[in-house]
């Protein structure tokens, strides 16, 4: 499965923001490959206290895709979350996260984890994922830099344990200008 996604998002006021995000999925098993489109919508309320922030967000709204004869609606998933600033210093600050995610189509998930920052540098992740068939632990690290004198980039690693599975290991390149 690969997924390529162009993301929009604007802040109203200053506590509130919201994006959309369009998805370009392509799915293939063997032979048979199928692409498709879907779209993910989400807002960000910034309550004033503690850093604490509520999240919202609705994945996966799209079309119907076609295997072998049988057709499916992509599952939408809805998702709330809250965040909060544990500590802050000039040099360091540690954020607590909590998620809590309806899927259709299985039973309720919730994830806790917890993010450290260096320097708004380096950036130590780690969390655990509850109520998922092979899902666990994840970790992971980020760094923040410079690429231009206007232009700033992010790199980030992150690891999950899908028990049976193995391990999956992600990495992203952000750019922001």
């Amino acid at each position: 499965m690969m997924t390529v996604g162009l993301t929009y998002a604007r802040s109203f006021t200053d506590k509130f923001s919201a994006g959309v995000t369009g998805n370009f999925i392509h799915e293939g098993l063997a032979d048979l490959s199928q692409q498709t489109v879907a779209f993910d919508i989400g807002t960000l309320y910034d309550v004033g206290t503690a850093g604490m922030k509520i999240g919202m967000a609705i994945q996966s709204i799209g079309s119907q895709v076609k295997f072998i004869e049988r057709e499916a609606r992509i599952p939408a998933i809805f998702r709330v979350g809250t965040s909060a600033t544990l500590m802050s210093t000039p040099e360091q600050r540690l954020v607590g996260s909590f998620e809590f995610s309806h899927p259709p189509d299985n039973s309720e998930r919730m994830n806790v984890g917890a993010e450290y920052a260096f320097r708004n540098y380096l950036f130590l992740r780690g969390g655990y994922n509850m109520n998922y068939d092979s899902e666990g632990i994840a970790g992971g690290a980020g760094f923040h830099f410079p690429v231009s004198a206007v232009g700033m980039a992010d790199l980030d690693y992150a690891y999950t344990d899908m028990r049976d599975l193995g391990a999956a290991h992600r990495f992203s390149l952000k750019f922001q200008f």
